[in-house]
């Protein structure tokens, strides 16, 4: 028997982590857990936007001591925000969902978002 008969997939058992259903489904409830809320963030915005509260919310703390210092830019940026927000907040949860994916031993989900992310 030569080598490539010894690596062919007929004669190596190979197991495909990516095909375990306890591993997605574990990973999956992580990523359940720790995601960013859509009511959530709006609520900060709403209520917050003007000191930059949901910027804080997503990571962004640049941007939010930037919204803090400024007043939200006088709240027209707080007001012009609400239209970027939204994929700022697919970027931040694909970019976890990868993370705990790669944790777990999971391929990623590729996005469009991962051209977007500041």
């Amino acid at each position: 028997m030569g080598p490539s008969a010894a690596l062919s997939p007929s004669t190596t058992p190979r197991h495909d982590p990516s095909q375990d259903p306890a591993r997605l489904a574990a990973a999956m409830a992580e990523y359940e857990d720790r995601k960013k809320s859509t009511g959530v963030l709006f609520c900060f915005w709403f209520f917050l936007g003007g000191v930059g509260g949901h910027r804080f919310y997503l990571g962004d703390t640049g941007r939010g001591i930037a919204m803090l210092l400024t007043l939200g830019g006088l709240g027209f940026w707080a007001l012009i925000d609400v239209f970027f927000i939204w994929r700022r907040l697919a970027t931040v949860n694909a970019l976890r969902r990868d993370e705990i994916f790669l944790r777990y031993g999971l391929a990623p989900a590729r996005s469009e978002y991962y051209q977007s992310a500041p």
